[in-house]
């Protein structure tokens, strides 16, 4: 099995991609390109790939793509994110010690002294508890994926993560620290965050599913959006004029 570079994934996934929305859509003239930017108010990220293309309603239909080889293997296995874990426990613990401070008050009429100590015991033990509990239940809304954080960065109605098959042998074979491996947290962060994923073999691409739909015009994040847009008009790009 050969290993692709990342270059030669973005070029497969992005034909791939314009086949497929060819088939979908009917339109000819669909703008493609790899290492797109976003604008620096955007924070002038670099998406893998774009694909752009006008819709039967006259409207501007934007595709990215994030590509990752063997060399970035790290970016698709997963990790814990204590700051989530932080953030859910503070919040269970804020609300019980709210509501428990708040009973007291009216059931007992204890002076501001002995429930402000009641409160910070209580909402120092919530918390511990909550950060274990959280812990244990292994929720893969507390982990992150890196390739997943960075295609959050190039907004676009549909979106898209594709790696070689040999990357996928490969991340099947990294242990996890999880209960679930790292080829099924993917996969379920990729649902949760509605992104399509694709394989791309040296000579075959298999779409695993397809992203999920989100309305809105998206090209204005781009730097691109002006030479996109009258490529879209005239079939011709402006770096040709």
């Amino acid at each position: 099995m050969s290993r692709l570079r990342e270059r030669t994934i973005q070029l497969k996934a992005v034909e791939e991609l314009r086949k497929f929305y060819f088939r979908k859509e009917g339109n000819e003239n669909i703008y493609s390109a790899i290492e797109v930017r976003t604008r620096k108010e955007k924070g002038n990220k670099r998406a893998d790939g774009i694909i752009c293309f006008e819709t039967k309603n006259k409207e501007i239909f934007t595709v990215s793509l994030e590509a990752k080889s063997h060399k970035t293997l790290g970016d698709l296995t997963s990790l814990i994110s204590d700051d989530k874990i932080i953030i859910q426990s503070l919040v269970v613990s804020a609300i019980i010690t709210f509501s428990a401070i708040t009973t007291l008050a009216i059931l007992l009429n204890l002076q501001w002294y002995y429930l402000s100590i009641i409160g910070l015991g209580t909402f120092a033990a919530f918390f511990i508890l909550a950060f274990w509990l959280l812990d244990k239940l292994d929720l893969d809304n507390h982990k992150i994926i890196s390739v997943i954080e960075q295609l959050k960065q190039y907004p676009a109605n549909e979106q898209w993560i594709a790696y070689s098959t040999y990357t996928d042998n490969l991340l099947s074979s990294v242990t996890s620290n999880f209960k679930k491996n790292h080829l099924q947290i993917l996969d379920s962060l990729c649902n949760k965050n509605g992104f399509g994923l694709m394989l791309i073999g040296n000579k075959t691409a298999k779409i695993l599913y397809e992203p999920k739909f989100k309305k809105g015009y998206y090209l204005n994040n781009y730097c691109k959006e002006d030479t996109i847009k009258e490529f879209l008009k005239t079939g011709i790009s402006l770096k040709s004029k």
